[in-house]
């Protein structure tokens, strides 16, 4: 039989080894860190839960079902829709799909127009042809200037990682449709739970942890930590900056970043949709109140929530500032944690084509999403079965 070796405990090398796995083909996996998962991991102390990388899950994921059932995950669901900060005021808006009682409650029309609705409707349900330019440029072409400023620039933005909206319009109506049909939501212990019940399923597959990988020659893997493991095929599960390092392939890639922060507070904010800051003055791009979606993710009193800006670096203090204005408290703030992540998605999708025995997947090669991720090990597993 065949030794295969995967680089990578991510979503992409987890579906990779489970794909191999249920074809009766053994894999060792490979990762550098203490834990496994990539970015869809979480870190825990005494009293919070902090995700890292991907925050939320869409229910409604292709590629996830394929592996798991959504049930064990033990999903807690934002409110699907959103608060929108604009002008210090909070517009209100509930998808009518998910709460049709709640969606009596929104201000569909102080960000809506007629029109719009009607191009919601033809983007959700038509297939839209024109895919080869931006969404910036669609949403343009499409909608009212008050619904991009008050929705969909601060909704996708934030989804995205681009202010500028410069990515696939393709992505972006999967996406659109994802969150109309299906609703965000944060396993109750965590983002980590999600690549753990993966690895679970794993059943043909041994993990070594902090093994990083450095050199490949001669269908051997060389570790910094002096392990050398002989294969027959080898996959690349990594980022491809990563991929870049061990393997040239001559390839640029440009990232989006981000901030990401999280905070307490003894204020108690009763609300379980994610706020988005439309007012272009803030560098807060969005706040999640993840106490109230899941008890679990703070034992502290009053209300734990993370705020995300489309940048890494940012000036903590100019955040600081901003939750204090946004929330109306003064000194009642506790910043507990905060990731810079300089290269959090890729900008542009990317085919490289495998190198004899060595195969290359991540989510760069599909999209920059949990089922981007998956997809691309599906794949990888199918063209080594093949």
């Amino acid at each position: 039989m065949e030794k295969v070796i995967i680089i990578g405990s991510g979503l992409s090398g987890l579906s990779c080894s489970y794909y191999l796995n249920n074809k009766d083909i053994k894999t060792k996996v490979f990762e550098k860190k203490s834990y496994l998962g990539g970015r869809a991991n979480s870190e825990f102390d005494n009293h919070n839960i902090y995700d890292i990388g991907f925050q939320v899950l869409l229910d409604n994921y292709n590629e996830v079902r394929k592996i798991l059932n959504y049930d064990c995950l033990n999903l807690n669901y934002f409110n699907s829709g959103a608060s929108i900060l604009h002008q210090n005021s909070i517009i209100n808006i509930y998808n009518p799909l998910a709460h049709p009682l709640l969606a009596f409650k929104s201000n569909f029309n102080k960000i809506f127009t007629f029109s719009d609705y009607y191009q919601l409707l033809f983007s959700l349900f038509l297939n839209n042809n024109n895919q080869n330019i931006y969404t910036k440029t669609y949403l343009k072409d499409t909608f009212s200037t008050k619904s991009i400023d008050l929705f969909f620039k601060p909704f996708f933005s934030g989804v995205f990682l681009d202010d500028l909206l410069e990515n696939d319009l393709k992505y972006f109506i999967k996406l659109l449709r994802k969150f109309a049909f299906g609703r965000a939501a944060i396993p109750k212990k965590g983002m980590a739970e999600l690549p753990k019940s993966i690895f679970k399923k794993c059943n043909k597959t041994k993990l070594h942890l902090n093994s990083e990988l450095y050199k490949i020659n001669d269908n051997q893997a060389y570790f910094t930590n002096g392990h050398i493991e002989k294969f027959d095929k080898i996959i690349l599960a990594l980022p491809l900056n990563i991929i870049n390092k061990i393997i040239d392939l001559n390839i640029n890639i440009s990232y989006n970043s981000n901030t990401t922060c999280y905070f307490s507070t003894k204020k108690i904010i009763n609300s379980k949709n994610i706020l988005l800051v439309a007012d272009q003055s803030y560098q807060i791009n969005s706040l999640q109140y993840l106490s109230n979606i899941s008890k679990s993710y703070s034992k502290l009193p009053g209300t734990y929530f993370s705020i995300s800006c489309n940048k890494a670096n940012v000036a903590i203090e100019n955040i600081i500032m901003e939750c204090k204005k946004i929330l109306n408290i003064k000194n009642d703030l506790i910043l507990h944690k905060t990731y810079n992540i300089k290269n959090a998605l890729h900008r542009e999708k990317r085919q490289v084509e495998n190198k004899g025995n060595v195969y290359f997947c991540g989510d760069w090669s599909e999209e920059p999403s949990i089922d981007g991720a998956i997809k691309s090990g599906r794949l990888i597993a199918k063209n080594i079965l093949n």
